[in-house]
C-alpha cells in the first residue's frame, strides 16, 4: 500500500507542476506565484497523506492484533488459542 501511496503521490506532483507550467506567469508576480503553488502542493499532498494513512491504519488484520496482544502480554495463552480458533486461524 506504501507503494501505491507514493506513486499517486508522485504522479500527482508531476501533474501539478506540468499543469502548473501553464498558468504561472512570468512577470512581476511570477517568483510569488511558484513559491504559492509550491506551498499549495505541499499541502494537498500531505492532507492526501494523512488521510491515506488514517484509512489503511483502520484496516488492521484481526490476525495481526490477535499476535500483537499475545506478544505483549495482554492475553493468556489459552485465550490465545480460544480467539485463533474463533477468527479461523487454528491452521496456522
Amino acid at each position: 500500500m506504501e507503494n501505491e501511496t507514493f506513486g499517486w503521490a508522485l504522479g500527482a506532483i508531476i501533474l501539478l507542476l506540468l499543469l502548473g507550467g501553464i498558468f504561472i506567469g512570468h512577470g512581476s508576480m511570477g517568483l510569488g506565484m511558484n513559491i504559492g503553488f509550491v506551498v499549495m502542493t505541499i499541502f494537498w499532498l500531505a492532507a492526501i497523506w494523512f488521510v491515506a494513512q488514517a484509512i489503511t491504519e483502520r484496516k488492521d488484520d484481526p490476525k495481526k492484533i490477535l499476535k500483537k496482544r499475545y506478544a505483549k502480554g495482554e492475553i493468556s495463552k489459552k485465550e490465545f488459542e480460544r480467539i485463533k480458533v474463533y477468527i479461523g486461524m487454528s491452521k496456522e
